[in-house]
């Protein structure tokens, strides 16, 4: 199988809300079976990203325009594919988000679920004690 960089694009700076990350990015193409495929896809999730500029700077080194690669792709669609086996730092930024967003979230809905249970209980109080004041007198 013959595997070349054809597009590269020096790594980019991402500035997500707390961090600062790096995106490497390239376009590849691979030939199975004398078809020819082309694809942008490092990692498991796609462009890959770190928030280690040297990691970045390392793999920027590694895969240089018209170098020979390893490209790892899916036996039943060879369609899909990728150049990094090991994408773990993606995989594990996008659960630690979502697991921070679903908290964040149940913690808001805590809380407006009180505010609002204290708002009625209030309410329900002012009237019950206007009642038992008129009827003491």
């Amino acid at each position: 199988m013959d595997s070349r960089i054809t597009t590269y694009y020096k790594y980019i700076t991402l500035k997500k809300p707390v961090l600062l990350y790096f995106r490497l990015e390239v376009i590849y193409e691979y030939k199975v079976e004398n078809k020819i495929y082309r694809s942008n896809k490092v990692g498991l999730l796609g462009d890959y990203e770190s928030s280690s500029k040297s990691e970045i700077e390392r793999l920027h080194n590694e895969y240089k325009k018209g170098d020979k690669i390893i490209v790892y792709y899916n036996p039943e669609n060879q369609s899909q594919s990728i150049l990094i086996k090991d994408d773990y730092e993606g995989a594990y930024f996008a659960s630690t988000l979502l697991f921070v967003g679903i908290t964040s979230l149940g913690l808001l809905l805590f809380i407006f679920v009180s505010y609002i249970r204290e708002f009625y209980v209030s309410i329900y109080a002012q009237k019950f004690f206007k009642k038992k004041k008129s009827n003491g007198a």
